[in-house]
């Protein structure tokens, strides 16, 4: 297995924690967040919480996207290549489109973002190319 694909796996096995812990902590704290979301924005309670569920939707599924492809990369199953880089991709363009928006970066979304370059350049390497097979067989 070339470096670019244990890199790979590594960044991707770290961003699924990443999203998955932030998800799983955000969820334990739900009522105390949509709370002071509620009193910050001057939404009611649901509202509040149907807002929270927004935000924490796609980072729920970011990382069981990323979980899934960590684990079939190593497999050599080439959509879970091709999944990785999608999400990878999305995830950084994410995190760009927010730290223009809301006029700073955070730590945590710029490690994000490192760690969704370091997946993105990693498996769109050529080594990792040439030992993934290829996505369709050529007849």
């Amino acid at each position: 297995m070339p470096a670019s694909v244990r890199v790979a796996i590594i960044a991707m096995s770290i961003l699924a924690g990443l999203l998955l812990l932030n998800t799983a902590v955000s969820l334990y704290v739900f009522e105390e967040i949509a709370a002071q979301v509620a009193d910050a924005q001057g939404l009611s309670q649901s509202d509040a919480e149907r807002t929270l569920v927004y935000w924490l939707a796609p980072n729920l599924v970011f990382g069981l996207i990323f979980a899934l492809a960590a684990w079939f990369v190593p497999r050599r199953h080439a959509w879970a290549r091709w999944l990785g880089l999608a999400v990878a991709s999305m995830l950084a363009i994410f995190h760009v489109l927010t730290a223009f928006s809301s006029g700073g970066v955070t730590i945590v979304t710029l490690l994000l973002f490192i760690l969704c370059l370091a997946t993105i350049t990693s498996l769109a390497a050529r080594p990792t190319s040439r030992w993934m097979p290829k996505l369709r067989p050529r007849a």
